[in-house]
């Protein structure tokens, strides 16, 4: 019996004695972000992480139109950011620089990888020279359901860089 609670006593000194975990944060200012999809193509955005009130705040930028983000979840190293506009969120993991994980929708049973870089601010990295223009306004049909096209506007403008 007293071997018992010897051996009971030191579990709980050697449990009590754990070291505590390493607690992981995002580094905050500019992000690039990725969906990846098919063909080895993506779908890239900016945003900015920033802090306020002790709590993450994700500003995606799409030219002069920006969505902030405040349902951000973080346990130990994964992250859940649910986005408001594009009703779905990225789940995944994390460290101080890069994010990787899911665009998840739901109500598509649709999954898309997912990956973000620290301190990367442009877009499109600059590839080749443009060869055209294509600047104007620019409309498309999509086609979410057969029965159902809608229309949008697309507004291009070719950035000139130095």
């Amino acid at each position: 019996m007293r071997i018992k609670i010897i051996i009971i006593g030191l579990i709980i000194l050697l449990l009590g004695c754990s070291e505590n975990p390493e607690v992981k944060y995002l580094k905050t200012g500019n992000w690039r972000g990725a969906l990846l999809l098919q063909e080895q193509q993506e779908l890239p955005f900016t945003f900015n992480l920033e802090i306020t009130d002790g709590m993450y705040l994700m500003t995606i930028e799409n030219a002069e139109e920006r969505i902030s983000v405040d349902e951000i979840v973080i346990l130990g190293d994964s992250i859940t950011i649910k986005l408001p506009v594009f009703e779905g969120y990225i789940a995944g993991t994390f460290d101080s620089l890069t994010i990787r994980g899911d665009f998840i929708k739901e109500s598509l049973d649709h999954v898309v990888p997912f990956q973000a870089e620290f301190g990367e601010n442009e877009r499109f990295p600059e590839r080749d020279k443009a060869t055209s223009n294509i600047s104007g306004i620019w409309e498309a049909v999509f086609y979410p359901e057969e029965n159902d096209p809608y229309l949008a506007k697309g507004i291009l403008r070719k950035k000139t860089v130095m």
